[in-house]
């Protein structure tokens, strides 16, 4: 679990053992660049300050070489717009991990830079602790050499970890190396993708003094001086969070590679050589295809029905769908007491499908169970068919749909207000009101506790209860973990921040998820992670380590009768059967314990006082009727678990997790996309029960879900880190951290086989449509698939010359999936259906977009521009579409200029992580629909989907005859492919 969090949260250590440090690797807004004409610089020197945050520096100039500091992200290397260096990293840590002392994440820098020819860019960064410099020099066109220093200030244990460069992968992949080590001569070719996460094992030459390539944008060599072993591997497997923006090769000393000793500096310097291949001429083309209209170039008739979370047994019959009106009668039979489930009717009906149904007839009973009857159901189930699977579980629910009615079972009420869900997906609009296909449903979750956690705040809470009514609901969440601390309590009001949620909002959040049938928890982060306490200030007398105040002091009787204070408030508001107290990563950060802390007891180990303060906290929660919850990291040591492992040997985490309480509920946090956590039956052997808690990479979701199922853990908390005040524009930079809840229902509920990659559904495509409401008004539109075959230069098989199955091919002679179907047009090419949209599809062959400067990261063939001349109006225009590399969110790949016949323009920009994606990355585009994804091969590894997008993009202007269409390459580190063009009336 990442507890760095901050508005910004930044990557962290390689160590398999540091995943409590793992945090969002933010790179900077980009967009699509403008021409500009060159600017004339003279020589130079300029001293400037620089936050590890903020980027003070502009790239050289008169250079092909581009070098920035960006603060938290350090060096970038860029030649002709290509990125060589996408960031590098800096930290001294204590040893094993357990805390640090310098972060080159959140160091204030001086920087002094040359301009001219051969410009150079000096930096330096200093704490109490450590003191670096940097040196970054372009020797001349070809050459560009960096220079790191660095040195202890004072005489403590310490490791460091340094990479020099995070390298661009893409030029690199399938592509020829040789090395000179310190064994000999080494030369191979790099994997197409790699097989596997180990990082010394995907070490390219292990003690390398020379690495060249014969890279896709020239020969590449890098000359290493270093005192120790600098590591080149591929980390486009690694599952940590720094790895996943774009993918790199990491190249540097991991901690422990090179000895840090107080008076013994350390130094390396890398000397980088490109002879790059000349810009490529890419040509302009312009079609005139005929297009010829059809009415259902949009339809969603074709659809399958499709349930998230999975039900556990839907069989669809053959029998016309049941026609809910204005007309159609409502019986709910529930619990005495029980007003949720008529809410909840009407708010599907009425609210979300706006029809005018009379209002329900309610009836109640004095049993648990509950059921719901639209129109006049054939046949009803009894209420007492104990021997069924789906009425043995308190959540279960049965669902039957015939052309007279709906009828909906369960034992209890929240397994009908489930089954409501279910048939919130399964209704379709009509012209008269609604229609629900003939199936039958028998469903229950596979797991008890299914959680999602997150901050709230006072600009979000709109949003947060947007969320839980719409998304979390709909997906059979029921409990939410609601990181608090940061709330405007009466306790002492002055540890707000201005936007710290209020009580009044909290409690109506509270009440919005009972509402919903989820229950909420409060988190309150306790003894470390308290800089909420000290915020603006406040308490330090509290702090164990004022310095640095992080963790309070446990021995302080003040500092346990402030956090009762506070948590009594979160009682009174959540009125919480669970309370979760944190006690993660306490001694992450200063001195815990400290010997100058007044209250410090010699002998008392950092364990003593994590445990002690626990044991104490759970007491006081005990006698008020609330159970404790608490991350599990300080309870197992690095050889116990495959990562977030924080106690300092496996003797110490026994000793620790023997003095838990038994009935204290351990949220087992991991983020590694693992096939196995060992430590959820430590735990389990330990006597004390889990819940497996994971992030947003969704094969950690998939395999830590069934490991929880297999172990008998509880359930899964999905967890979110997007800062401490996250609001509906958080959306904008992390999307995938909230459609992680929808992966994460799926999985807990349904515990399904199938792969992230292989699911029937993008979750980041679902999240906006569930957010907001949206369904599907139009379930047919006519439009003109666009024939690009006299554009469509490149061949599937050739496109990125990574070898057989590393491309496209698959894509003309695999078996469709659920959403393509064949279907005719007028137009000779053959047509399939993908997203809802029909398209021409040419033989064998795509369109490429590509600015020169991608040189061969872009394939012969390739177009710098592709117009269209239309002469027609379009209300939306639907592309089907691709990224050739995997690059950096917000990178501008393509551009669209739409030019109307009265000489106005539109633009439409495609951007990476918005509305396109490589065709090799994980679903993460949420204005893009997947829409075809290539089945595995015995090549290709199975978590590596092969996927293209369809994008529809709304036409401000449908009333005005579009002249011509002009798409446009952009980025010079990757193309853009085009493999259907639709015009939508």
């Amino acid at each position: 679990m990442m507890k760095f969090v901050m508005p910004f949260m930044l990557n962290s250590s390689l160590a398999r053992n540091i995943s409590p440090l793992i945090a969002l690797l933010c790179f900077g807004m980009m967009t699509c660049p403008q021409p500009a004409a060159a600017q004339n610089t003279t020589t130079q020197n300029t001293t400037a300050q620089s936050s590890a945050a903020g980027v003070t520096t502009t790239p050289i100039s008169r250079s092909p070489w581009q070098i920035q500091w960006q603060g938290a992200r350090g060096a970038t290397l860029s030649y002709d717009g290509i990125p060589l260096i996408r960031q590098s990293s800096l930290y001294v840590v204590k040893p094993g991990w357990t805390g640090l002392l310098f972060d080159g994440r959140n160091q204030k820098y001086e920087l002094t830079r040359g301009r001219g020819e051969h410009p150079i860019l000096s930096v330096t960064g200093d704490n109490e602790s450590f003191h670096a410099e940097y040196r970054f020099e372009a020797l001349d066109a070809r050459r560009f050499r960096l220079h790191f220093k660095g040195e202890l200030k004072r005489d403590v244990p310490a490791a460091i970890e340094y990479s020099a460069g995070y390298f661009n992968a893409n030029p690199l992949a399938n592509r020829p190396f040789r090395a000179v080590t310190k064994d000999g001569t080494k030369s191979g070719t790099i994997a197409a993708y790699p097989a596997t996460s180990d990082q010394y094992a995907n070490d390219v030459a292990p003690h390398f003094r020379s690495l060249e390539f014969d890279s896709r944008i020239g020969r590449l060599s890098i000359e290493a001086r270093s005192q120790s072993r600098v590591i080149f591997f591929d980390a486009r497997r690694e599952a940590q969070e720094w790895a996943r923006p774009a993918p790199i090769f990491w190249c540097g000393w991991l901690a422990g590679m090179q000895p840090l000793t107080f008076g013994q500096p350390v130094e390396m310097e890398l000397t980088i050589t490109l002879d790059a291949l000349p810009v490529p001429p890419r040509p302009q083309l312009v079609v005139r295809p005929i297009l010829r209209p059809i009415p259902n170039a949009q339809s969603s008739r074709e659809r399958p029905i499709q349930i998230i979370p999975r039900p556990q047994r839907l069989q669809a019959a053959p029998l016309p769908p049941f026609q809910l009106n204005a007309k159609t009668r409502i019986l709910i039979l529930a619990p005495r007491g029980e007003i949720r489930l008529t809410r909840a009717v009407q708010k599907l009906l009425r609210e979300e499908r706006r029809l005018t149904t009379p209002a329900p007839r309610v009836r109640h009973h004095d049993q648990a169970w509950a059921r719901i009857e639209i129109g006049r159901p054939a046949l009803r189930t009894s209420a007492d068919r104990h021997k069924v699977l789906w009425w043995s579980h308190k959540e279960g629910y049965f669902l039957r749909a015939t052309p007279g009615g709906i009828e909906i079972t369960s034992p209890s009420a929240q397994g009908a207000f489930y089954g409501l869900q279910t048939l919130a997906q399964l209704l379709e609009p009509h012209q008269s009101g609604a229609l629900c296909p003939a199936v039958t449903i028998e469903d229950w979750p596979s797991l008890p506790f299914r959680g999602v956690h997150w901050f709230p705040s006072a600009s979000g809470a709109g949003f947060h209860k947007k969320m839980i009514e719409r998304v979390l609901s709909r997906h059979k969440i029921n409990a939410c973990v609601i990181q608090s601390e940061a709330a405007r309590w009466d306790t002492n009001p002055k540890m707000a921040a201005p936007n710290s949620i209020s009580k009044d909002d909290l409690r109506a959040l509270v009440q919005v998820c009972r509402e919903n049938f989820i229950e909420p928890i409060p988190l309150i982060n306790v003894p470390g992670h308290a800089e909420w306490m000290f915020r603006n200030g406040q308490n330090l007398d509290l702090a164990e380590d004022p310095q640095t105040p992080y963790a309070y002091s446990v021995n302080n009787p003040k500092s346990l009768l402030f956090v009762q204070q506070v948590l009594d408030e979160a009682i009174e508001v959540f009125q919480p059967k669970y309370l979760h107290l944190g006690h993660d990563e306490v001694t992450m950060h200063g001195r815990f314990p400290n010997p100058e802390n007044p209250f410090y007891e010699s002998g008392k180990s950092a364990g003593d006082l994590v445990i002690e303060n626990l044991r104490h906290l759970h007491g006081w929660l005990k006698e008020r009727g609330v159970q404790t919850m608490i991350w599990g990291d300080m309870l197992i040591a690095p050889e116990e678990g495959v990562d977030a492992a924080h106690a300092p040997s496996t003797e110490e985490a026994k000793r620790r997790r023997a003095l838990v309480p038994r009935d204290v509920i351990i949220t087992d946090w991991h983020y590694g996309s693992n096939e196995s956590y060992p430590s959820l039956e430590l735990f389990k052997s330990a006597g004390l029960s889990t819940i497996a808690a994971t992030w947003h990479t969704p094969l950690n979701i998939h395999f830590f879900t069934r490991a929880a199922k297999a172990s008998g853990a509880r359930g899964v908390l999905q967890t979110t880190w997007a800062g401490y005040f996250p609001d509906e524009s958080t959306l904008n930079s992390e999307a995938r951290q909230f459609a992680a809840f929808i992966l994460a229902g799926d999985y807990a509920w349904s515990t399904r086989q199938e792969m992230p990659p292989a699911l029937p559904y993008d979750a980041i495509s679902e999240w906006p449509r569930a957010l907001n409401a949206r369904t599907e008004t139009i379930p047919e539109r006519g439009g003109a698939p666009v024939d690009l075959s006299p554009a469509a230069h490149v061949n599937a098989e050739d496109w990125l010359g990574l070898g057989p199955d590393w491309d496209l091919s698959a894509f003309f002679t695999a078996p469709t999936m659920h959403f393509q179907t064949k279907a005719a047009t007028s137009s000779a090419l053959p047509a399939r259906r993908y997203g809802d949209v029909l398209f021409n599809i040419a033989d064998n062959r795509f369109v490429v977009l590509a600015s020169p400067q991608a040189r061969s990261l872009a394939p012969a063939g390739a177009l710098n521009q592709l117009t269209i001349e239309t002469d027609r109006t379009a209300r939306e225009i639907a592309v089907l579409h691709a990224g050739l590399w995997h690059v950096a969110r917000n990178t501008c790949i393509a551009r669209l200029l739409v030019d109307y016949n009265d000489g106005t323009q539109s633009t439409w920009e495609l951007v990476q992580g918005r509305n396109t994606s490589a065709w090799n990355a994980d679903a993460n585009a949420p204005e893009a629909q997947r829409g075809w994804m290539a089945p595995p091969t015995p090549r290709t590894p199975r978590d590596v989907p092969f996927v293209l997008r369809v994008t529809r993009w709304q036409n401000p202007h449908p009333e005005k005859p579009i002249a011509r269409l002009r798409f446009q390459a952009v980025s010079p580190e990757t193309a853009w492919t085009l493999g259907g063009l639709t015009l939508l009336n």
